[in-house]
C-alpha cells in the first residue's frame, strides 16, 4: 500500500515472529505504567490481577523508539510474560487475541496505579513466588464455563 508503518513496526513484528502465544499487540503510554517505565522501574507482584501477564512485569533497557534495539530489548523483557515497562516510554502488552491484549493492558495499569500509591505511604507488601505461581494457574481457567 501506500501507507508507511507505524514507527513502532520492528517492537510489534518481534512478538509476532517469535512467539507463538502472541496474536495481538497493544502498545500504549497510560499515566501509571508509563510513570514507572520513567523510573526503570519493575512493577512487582503486589497485587494478584499482575499475574494475567505473569509472574511481574519487568522494564525493559532503553532505547531510541523505533529501533531494532528497543523491539530486542521489549523481547528479552518479556519472556515468560505477555506485558512490558519500556524505559522511559510506555507499556507494551502480547497476547492471543485483542479483547486478551486489551484487558490486560487495562489490569496492568490499575496495579501499576495501586503501586504508585502504596509506594506513596509506605513499603507495597509483595506476593510470594508461589503465589504467583498459583494465581497464573488460576487464570488459565478463569473465566471458563465448565461443561
Amino acid at each position: 500500500g501506500t501507507k508507511v508503518p507505524s514507527t513502532e513496526y520492528e517492537m510489534h513484528r518481534i512478538f509476532y515472529v517469535r512467539r507463538d502465544d502472541i496474536k495481538a499487540i497493544i502498545h500504549t503510554h497510560p499515566v501509571y505504567t508509563t510513570t514507572l517505565a520513567c523510573l526503570n522501574w519493575d512493577l512487582p507482584p503486589i497485587h494478584y490481577l499482575i499475574a494475567l501477564a505473569g509472574p511481574d512485569v519487568k522494564c525493559a533497557k532503553y532505547a531510541t523508539f523505533g529501533t531494532k534495539e528497543l523491539a530486542e530489548n521489549a523481547f528479552e523483557a518479556m519472556k515468560g510474560r505477555k506485558a512490558v515497562l519500556l524505559a522511559n516510554h510506555g507499556l507494551l502488552v502480547g497476547a492471543e487475541d485483542l479483547p486478551n491484549a486489551f484487558n490486560i493492558s487495562i489490569q496492568i495499569e490499575y496495579v501499576a496505579e495501586l503501586y504508585y500509591r502504596a509506594k506513596s505511604i509506605g513499603e507495597p507488601v509483595l506476593l510470594s513466588s508461589e503465589e504467583m505461581e498459583l494465581m497464573m494457574e488460576k487464570f488459565k481457567t478463569y473465566g471458563q464455563v465448565r461443561k
